[in-house]
């Protein structure tokens, strides 16, 4: 480099490291936590959730009544439930399991 471009890239250097450093404003902040925070069901979904649960708990049990293995289904369906219950509350504490 020539001696006017090293002093036209020092006297850059010195305007930059001088000026303030950037940042970003309180409403980033307040928009970021909001978009990051863990997502909850709302009453109404738990409702819907449970009552969904309880149905096919239910339909189930009524439906497979002449199999004979009624205490294997009832186990199956509760078993389901919980795995999904505790699928739902690992998303919303932001742990997202995946099937690897």
């Amino acid at each position: 480099m020539s001696n006017r471009e090293d002093e036209l890239v020092d006297r850059i250097l010195r305007e930059t490291a001088s000026s303030p450093a950037p940042g970003l404003s309180a409403a980033f902040d307040r928009r970021l936590a909001k978009a990051i925070r863990p997502r909850r069901l709302s009453p109404r979904a738990r409702l819907i959730l449970i009552l969904y649960t309880l149905g096919a708990l239910a339909l189930s049990i009524w439906a497979l009544r002449p199999l004979h293995f009624i205490g294997f289904v009832v186990m199956l369906s509760l078993l389901s439930s919980l795995a999904t219950a505790w699928l739902f509350i690992r998303y919303q504490r932001g742990e997202h399991p995946t099937l690897r």
